[in-house]
């Protein structure tokens, strides 16, 4: 009954041992018998008087190296580190379909604007309507809603920083200009401006058309949203024929 070698047994108890013994052996010789007939060279070039080249030591022979026939056990490292790493994680439950739900698109988070970002928008976007009181001499004066007090100072005290004269021009593209120039001046920081409208005596009626288109572009927005108020200039600075513009600021 034979038994199997185990990995572990010696070198010393392997049957090839006495052939890798005879092996090495038969190489000394060789080497041996080498170095016997080049000594004998080198000695009969020297009986001629020849010259005998310097050789390097021959480093000794040694066996070649043949693959090992010793089955030597190796754990599976690999497998072991990989349970270690994985031990105490559950496996998912199987689901009832293969395929991987649709993902509906993502829809933004509505970001919390603070009041007073809220009424900064609301004033540059326009707000609302400027209320308009007609006199029944001819004059207007408009103002938001709790800002009454800067159309008193318009009719008391206040100068323009810049004025602009629409004689000679239509209703509509007049009212394109002061749109542009309440715009302008506002992003500038100027705090009082001058329209002249003239009184309209030319009109059939006796009433301004520049005015009351000056006056339809002042009350809405978005210009509505650039003034505090306005109102007929004094007779210093025009009278009816003219408006003073509070900005905002």
């Amino acid at each position: 009954m034979s038994t199997k070698k185990s990995p572990h047994e010696p070198l010393a108890a392997s049957p090839f041992k006495k052939n890798l013994k005879a092996l090495k052996d038969q190489l000394d010789a060789d080497e041996e018998r080498r170095k016997a007939e080049q000594k004998a060279r080198d000695e009969a070039a020297k009986a001629r008087g020849d010259r005998v080249p310097k050789r390097p030591a021959t480093p000794a022979a040694t066996a070649p190296k043949r693959a090992s026939t010793v089955e030597v056990w190796r754990p599976n490292m690999d497998a072991r580190l990989f349970e270690v790493a994985m031990s105490g994680v559950a496996p998912l439950a199987p689901k009832a379909s293969g395929r991987v739900p649709e993902r509906g698109p993502e829809v933004p988070r509505t970001k919390r604007v603070a009041p007073e970002v809220k009424e900064r928008q609301r004033r540059a976007e326009g707000g609302p309507e400027v209320p308009v009181q007609w006199a029944s001499d001819g004059t207007v004066r408009g103002a938001h809603r709790g800002r009454e007090f800067a159309a008193e100072a318009l009719g008391r005290f206040a100068m323009p920083d810049e004025t602009l004269d629409l004689h000679g021009l239509e209703p509509v593209p007049a009212a394109l200009r002061v749109a542009e120039f309440v715009r302008s001046r506002r992003a500038r920081g100027l705090r009082c401006l001058c329209v002249i409208t003239g009184y309209g005596k030319t009109s059939p009626d006796g009433a301004s058309v520049l005015l009351d288109a000056v006056v339809n572009a002042l009350r809405v927005v978005p210009t509505a949203g650039e003034i505090d108020a306005f109102a007929s200039a004094p007779e210093g600075l025009g009278g009816r024929g003219a408006l003073l513009i509070s900005l905002r600021h």
